[in-house]
């Protein structure tokens, strides 16, 4: 097994550029093809691909201007969704 195990609190800031927040709490998807390329993630691609993700898609719940739980979906490989 060759699986990496995620269960835990993670820092989005760690992961994610700035402006990263305002993307979620603006109610979009979000979906990265490769964090090695995209700009959002590419200064941070290390930290993803130490979790064996190249790239995601991520889902998000805001109410009340509050993100209550997010859903996302992790490939090891670049993808194009």
């Amino acid at each position: 097994d060759d699986g990496v195990d995620l269960v835990g609190t993670h820092q989005l800031s760690e992961y994610f550029a700035d402006g990263f927040r305002e993307a979620i709490l603006g109610g979009q998807p979000l979906v990265c093809n490769d964090v090695r390329t995209d700009e959002r993630t590419a200064a941070r691609a290390a930290r993803f691909e130490r979790l064996n993700i190249r790239s995601f898609l991520r889902a998000h719940f805001v109410a009340c201007g509050d993100l209550k739980f997010g859903v996302a979906v992790n490939c090891a490989a670049p993808r194009v969704w």
